[in-house]
């Protein structure tokens, strides 16, 4: 096997893990909680030089 077959197995290696990874984390959300993505609702903290938007209690 050369370098080449051996990267993109690798990183196909990783891609796959990584959307493994992505759907083991979902949570559920209680009855009656509802996830808003919405940036105009977010909470924000600004000042002179940045700003951190938090959606849905995410940092």
């Amino acid at each position: 096997m050369g370098i080449h077959e051996l990267m993109t197995v690798t990183f196909i290696g990783l891609f796959v893990g990584s959307l493994l990874a992505a759907t083991e984390a979902s949570a559920t959300l209680p009855d009656g909680v509802r996830a808003v993505w919405d940036i105009e609702r977010a909470h924000r903290v600004t000042t002179d030089t940045r700003e951190r938007v938090s959606i849905n209690g995410l940092w």
